[in-house]
């Protein structure tokens, strides 16, 4: 699939207001009457903490506190790709919105309140249904920021057909010596090819990586030292490695 045949998300918009501040800011009034810049940043804390929540209930001994932080860069790459979508609300979902800016809040309760639990998850987190890919690619691209320092300033051999980019790729994942998942090789290897062999991806690579970051981000977080010695045992890899025999994509 070619990624321009579809109507795209607008670029962010809309700059987030930390929780902290508007607490401060808000700390003297009951009932609030947000501006929507305020909502907006509230809702997409909504979004983030509820995408994440599942997830971060299956793991025994995690605390969200940990994980649910504004300083979070991994938390607030949700948080912005959350701020995108309300930047490009349209039709019954813009109208609802600006029904919900209109009445006054609770600020410590804001996230209790049954029409706000509501519209994240039906305007906001149903989206992905059709916008994951659009997630994956925003993840994908604030990943690669975070990453970029530990980038090893020589490129990978260039590879021409997607066979002998897994097939090269195969190889440095299992010569390293850092142990990585699964998802953290095709994660890796999404980051490589198109941050360093400056390859296109399609629509299923951001699908994946869309479901990637929405499964497993808290543990991206957690693991990002790893992650970076990781790319640099890769990229330091010999670069005439032999081309096994072609499998056909990453592994999952």
């Amino acid at each position: 699939m070619i990624l321009n045949e579809f109507e795209v998300l607008s670029p962010l918009k809309s700059e987030y207001v930390i929780y902290d501040e508007l607490k401060e800011k808000l700390v003297n009034i009951e009932f609030v009457s947000f501006s929507e810049q305020d909502f907006k940043s509230l809702l997409a804390l909504s979004f983030s903490i509820e995408l994440h929540g599942n997830y971060l209930e299956q793991l025994p001994g995690t605390d969200p506190k940990n994980f649910n932080l504004d300083s979070n860069r991994y938390f607030k790459i949700t948080i912005n790709f959350g701020l995108i979508l309300l930047d490009n609300l349209s039709d019954f979902k813009k109208e609802w919105f600006n029904t919900l800016l209109s009445k006054p809040y609770r600020l410590g309760d804001f996230f209790k309140y049954p029409e706000i639990k509501e519209f994240t998850q039906e305007a906001l987190i149903d989206q992905l249904n059709v916008r994951q890919w659009e997630y994956g690619r925003y993840f994908l691209e604030s990943f690669s920021k975070i990453m970029g320092s530990s980038i090893v300033k020589q490129p990978i051999k260039s590879t021409q057909s997607r066979g002998e980019f897994w097939d090269l790729m195969y190889k440095k994942m299992d010569a390293i010596k850092e142990p990585i998942e699964n998802y953290e090789a095709v994660l890796l290897a999404f980051f490589i090819k198109k941050h360093i062999e400056k390859q296109d991806l399609n629509m299923r690579d951001y699908f994946l990586l869309g479901s990637i970051a929405c499964q497993k981000m808290h543990l991206i977080f957690k693991r990002e030292l790893n992650l970076k010695q990781a790319i640099k045992e890769i990229v330091s890899l010999d670069q005439n490695l032999n081309k096994g025999k072609r499998r056909g994509g990453p592994k999952r």
